[in-house]
Parts: C-alpha cells; sequence; structure tokens
C-alpha cells in the first residue's frame, strides 16, 4: 500500500491484507505468509503519525532440519514521520507502507526456530 501523504486527511483508517511475496528474497528463513492483517490509524497534522496493529502467521524455516514452523505475531506499531531528528522517519511525499510492514515483522519474528521434532536438549 503506498500512501501518498499530500491526498491523506488529518485522520484516516487503514484496512488491508498485504501482500508480501515480493519481499520474501529479502529474508531467507520465512518460507511463505499465511495471512498478514494490517489494521489502524494514520493522523496527520504538521507530522504523520500511522498506528497499526499486525497481525501474520509465517512458516519460518526451522533452524536445524529446514522443515517449516508455523509462526504467529499480533503486535503493535506506531510510526511517526517528521523533518526532525526526533521523528522514527524523515516525512516523503509517499510511504511504501507495505516494505514498513515487512520490516516490522522481521525484527519481531524470532531469531532461531525448531520444529517439533529436533531435541533441542543436543543443541
Amino acid at each position: 500500500m503506498i500512501i501518498i501523504t499530500s491526498s491523506i486527511p488529518p485522520l484516516s483508517y487503514v484496512s488491508y491484507e498485504p501482500d508480501l511475496k515480493p519481499y520474501l528474497r529479502k529474508e531467507r528463513d520465512i518460507i511463505r505468509f499465511n495471512k498478514v492483517v494490517v489494521n489502524g490509524s494514520i493522523a496527520k497534522t504538521s507530522i504523520l503519525t500511522i498506528k497499526i496493529n499486525i497481525q501474520t502467521s509465517f512458516d519460518q524455516m526451522c533452524a536445524v532440519t529446514g522443515y517449516a514452523v508455523l509462526v504467529e505475531l499480533d503486535f503493535d506499531v506506531e510510526l511517526t514521520f517528521g523533518n526532525d531528528e526526533k521523528y522514527d522517519y524523515p516525512f516523503q511525499n509517499t510511504i511504501d507502507l507495505d516494505e514498513l510492514v515487512f520490516a516490522y515483522i522481521v525484527s519481531e519474528k524470532p531469531c532461531v526456530v525448531y520444529h517439533s521434532s529436533v531435541n533441542t536438549e543436543d543443541i
């Protein structure tokens, strides 16, 4: 979802299911996304504030066997865009929300997962 900041009203709502398949090549241990749902709001004043909840389930590669392990995440993110260093991102004319959603999923996912067939005591 591309947000064009000049056309955003002072308050708007977001509810969509992004297609994050194009980003999978950037993260080698996520095999596939089963579902990604984004809900939240966008507030525009002199800055832009995006508050979203991200719910996702995806298959992540087991660190030992390479088998798929189901991972489910549900978390909130607040992003601020402005013309000062105190904001998360610089204010831009267009914002690729899909790219940001993907980046936050990667930052929240477990670094390593193990399939149920792996005896973690041996690791």
